[in-house]
């Protein structure tokens, strides 16, 4: 009879503990591949909304104010020197050296306009974009109708829909000129909501602005672009413009991964170590329950390499269906729960083959070392006194 039957003959005479055993190690891997897809899938999320939205960065004219207080009571202020932004400032950006991070550059007119329909009217900011661009910009609005292709069509956001009583196709007036709706911003909870966009050349006309530009809104391709090197580069190409990046938002939600990440690494190898204390605990008890059985190998001629080995092979064994049955787990945990738990869908869900098999090989080399102090005192028994036990 060769070592491995030996092994496999004593796993079946103590069938319940090595159960309870092998559940207890494809538990604690399904939980550490479980945590480690969700934070892999969470990540990766937040990266592909940051490739979509864009880190943002906002391009203004600078502006120099001199303030009035008395008492320290701060009055009014007065702008002293105003630089006004032109199209010739579109093309100063998409000359920097990290051009190629950008995905659009949407130039802004923005000014104040009283807007008329058949019941009412109300001040609105009025805003003029480049559709084609700001579409780029903003690919995560969620539009009723279309967005506006033709001059004399506008996009309205949710909230001035609301309060003018607006639907598509809608007639609005402003400074006598005619505009239809095209399309109606689903709520954002930005200022999105409280603007009507129209098409840059119209908006010029309206405010009688020909040529200005309020603001300039680049957005950048990726999650890891350079933004800052960006920021630096446009400052330097437009040195009377007051520069700065937009992402606050994303940076908060990728810290708090980054949070969980470090807590869910936390957990597994608290996790880990759990399973290596139950492992060694186990195969401690099973030496002991079979001393006499160990020592009459030992009589029988198996030297103690031998009983090593017998004892590391149980382990294997077990750790080898435990992980097998564990990645099972895990896939079928990250597919049908996390998605319920956590809002993703099954479609962010990533499972790592190279996560799963690093999970496989870490589990096996634990549980080897776990056992390998209980291996090590079996192969350590005196034949002698465990035969005068007998």
């Amino acid at each position: 009879m060769n070592l491995y039957k030996i092994s496999l003959l004593s796993i079946q005479r103590q069938l319940g503990k090595r159960f309870f055993l092998l559940s207890s190690m494809a538990l604690s891997l399904t939980a550490v591949l479980a945590l480690v897809t969700f934070v892999r899938s969470q990540e990766l999320s937040i990266e592909k909304q940051f490739d979509e939205y864009g880190a943002n960065i906002v391009v203004m004219p600078r502006r120099d104010d001199l303030s009035l207080s008395y008492g320290g009571v701060n009055i009014s202020s007065v702008v002293t020197h105003l630089e006004e932004l032109n199209a010739l400032d579109i093309q100063q950006i998409y000359n920097i050296p990290n051009h190629e991070n950008i995905r659009a550059v949407s130039p802004k007119l923005i000014g104040a306009v009283t807007v008329k329909t058949n019941e009412t009217e109300e001040n609105v900011l009025l805003v003029g974009v480049n559709m084609e661009e700001e579409r780029k910009i903003k690919s995560w609005w969620d539009i009723e109708g279309l967005f506006p292709q033709n001059k004399g069509e506008v996009l309205v956001g949710s909230d001035v829909a609301l309060s003018l009583g607006l639907a598509l196709q809608d007639e609005i007036i402003i400074d006598e000129t005619a505009l239809r709706v095209a399309g109606i911003i689903k709520a954002t909870g930005s200022q999105d909501d409280r603007v009507i966009l129209g098409h840059m050349s119209q908006v010029e006309e309206i405010l009688a602005r020909p040529g200005q530009i309020s603001l300039i809104d680049v957005s950048a391709l990726c999650s890891d672009c350079p933004i800052d090197e960006m920021v630096s580069q446009i400052s330097q190409a437009l040195p009377d413009a007051d520069v700065k990046a937009i992402r606050q938002v994303m940076n908060q939600r990728m810290e708090m991964v980054q949070r969980f990440n470090r807590f869910a690494l936390s957990l597994g190898l608290l996790i880990a170590l759990l399973c290596a204390f139950l492992t060694f605990a186990v195969m401690t008890a099973s030496v002991a329950e079979r001393h006499r059985e160990i020592g009459i190998f030992r009589a029988l001629g198996f030297s103690g390499k031998n009983i090593l080995q017998i004892i590391q092979t149980e382990t294997l064994l077990i750790s080898l269906a435990a992980g097998l049955l564990g990645i099972g787990l895990s896939s079928l945990v990250s597919l049908t729960l996390l998605p319920r738990l956590t809002g993703l869908s099954l479609a962010e869900i990533l499972i790592s083959p190279v996560v799963s098999l690093a999970g496989f090989t870490a589990l096996m080399v634990l549980s080897l070392l776990a056992s390998l102090g209980p291996a090590l005192k079996a192969a350590r028994i005196d034949p002698v006194e465990s035969m005068n036990s007998l």
